[in-house]
């Protein structure tokens, strides 16, 4: 019998990630990749709100990401999220993330998987 799989994932906090990048550079050091990134800060804005210039970053992993899968059976956070100094990325399971995504707060689900 296979064993069961757990569903888990990335969330981003919007109101926290400020593009520090500190996720990408984990990711790079971490995966020793110099090819494709498996994480990119996208850049939105400047948008003008009340007078006032604002931008907003999002994470976005690509399809080449594993979670830093190495790091998950030493329970380890994925090196993004451990690097992440604002605390906008959150790594756990399907009932955690849900949670999240609906508490209110503007939350994203960058990347979700079957470990």
């Amino acid at each position: 019998m296979e064993p069961k799989k757990n569903k888990v994932g990335i969330l981003v906090d919007m109101d926290r990630c400020v593009g520090c990048y500190a996720c990408e550079v984990a990711c790079r050091q971490e995966n020793r990749e110099k090819g494709d990134k498996k994480i990119h800060v996208m850049e939105i804005g400047p948008k003008n709100v009340g007078g006032r210039l604002l931008m907003d970053y999002f994470p976005i992993l690509s399809e080449n990401c594993t979670l830093c899968h190495h790091r998950l059976r030493r329970d380890l956070m994925p090196a993004c999220v451990a690097s992440c100094p604002t605390k906008a990325l959150f790594f756990g399971d399907e009932y955690t993330l849900l949670d999240l995504l609906h508490s209110g707060n503007r939350h994203q689900i960058c990347k979700a998987t079957e470990i």
